[in-house]
């Protein structure tokens, strides 16, 4: 599945979900569900789940590129909303949807003691690029320029150009705003120093930062942390 895929845990089992879904509330169904995807779930005979599997948003998505799901004029309107509103990418049909995976197939795939070798989710829940599929998280080429970077922010440990490090006293997940998203949560949490980790889609925050004196001595095990000075936000 697309790296950008999440893992939660739900009822003591863990399932992959597409965090834009999540957002919008159409990953967990319940009686307060948006109505696109109480429409939808009932067309598919999902409406009695309590929660989708990464093969039902292929499903969605398959349906909603192809046009021609329903004839009824309000289905057809809700399988629209996935494109549009960026849920969705429309490409070749995937042959995971030929491989019958089940929620339960995708909740033993995180499950230590299964046999990952006869797991139907690990075997069969592959997606390729053309594939139409889910809209996770937007990709960040985690080889990112310094020219591309958003103001402020700068990789770490280079040569003296950006080597600070402080006290660090939260870690927050950060689902697909990135480096927006890192930023505004060490703004709402008074940090003066935010460092997000693309690789892991972690946001670090630090206070009573400090300079590093020997700067060209410093070396870091992790290139694809990146940092922002926010010292001078709240004066």
């Amino acid at each position: 599945m697309p790296s950008t895929w999440r893992v939660q845990c739900v009822e003591g089992q863990c399932i992959d979900y597409c965090p834009p879904w999540d957002e919008e509330g159409y990953w967990f169904l319940s009686d307060d569900s948006p109505s696109r995807i109480k429409e939808v779930t009932k067309a598919l005979n999902m409406q009695n789940q309590t929660h989708l599997s990464p093969a039902h948003a292929v499903m969605i998505c398959e349906m909603a590129c192809d046009g021609n799901s329903s004839d009824n004029a309000t289905i057809k309107s809700t399988y629209d909303h996935f494109i549009n509103a960026g849920l969705c990418k429309c490409g070749d049909s995937p042959d995971m949807l030929d491989t019958d995976l089940a929620l339960e197939d995708f909740s033993k795939a995180h499950d230590l003691t299964e046999n990952c070798g006869k797991n139907k989710a690990r075997k069969g829940a592959y997606l390729s690029e053309n594939d139409t599929q889910p809209i996770c998280c937007p990709y960040i080429d985690h080889k990112i320029e310094q020219k591309d970077l958003p103001k402020g922010w700068n990789r770490l440990f280079i040569m003296g150009t950006f080597n600070l490090e402080g006290e660090y006293f939260a870690h927050v997940r950060i689902e697909c705003g990135a480096f927006r998203e890192c930023e505004e949560v060490a703004r709402k949490h008074k940090a003066e120093l935010a460092v997000f980790d693309m690789f892991n889609s972690m946001c670090y925050l630090a206070r009573n930062v400090f300079d590093l004196e020997d700067k060209f001595a410093i070396t870091k095990d992790n290139q694809y942390r990146y940092g922002i000075d926010l010292r001078d936000a709240y004066s």
